[in-house]
């Protein structure tokens, strides 16, 4: 997406944003599948179901306002870099244990 188009995608109220045609069972069939494909966790305080109805709520990424898609394209960039996708939905096996750990030790 050029720059220009981004930076004004960034500014767009999500109710002036373009229609999103997915519904919330499809955007989270996805998300699943996309986790299993590269073989991700989704993040343990996060549920596919629970993102997915952020997702088209917002019409888009819930984090990053020009990203139109969830799973978008970025993830894996992201997750490459950090271990983590900018959102915190996705992560490596790594990761996935230390949120699990810090969520154990919390809730406890």
């Amino acid at each position: 997406m050029p720059l220009a188009i981004k930076e004004k995608y960034q500014q767009m109220k999500p109710s002036e944003r373009p229609d999103f045609t997915k519904s919330s069972s499809e955007v989270a069939a996805e998300i699943a599948q996309f986790a299993q494909l590269h073989q991700l966790h989704v993040h343990p305080s996060k549920t596919p179901e629970s993102w997915a109805q952020q997702v088209v709520r917002i019409k888009g990424c819930p984090c990053v306002p020009e990203r139109l898609l969830c799973p978008c394209d970025e993830a894996l960039q992201d997750i490459e870099r950090a271990g983590v996708c900018r959102c915190l939905l996705f992560c490596t096996a790594d990761r996935y244990a230390i949120f699990a750990e810090k969520e154990v030790n919390e809730g406890a």
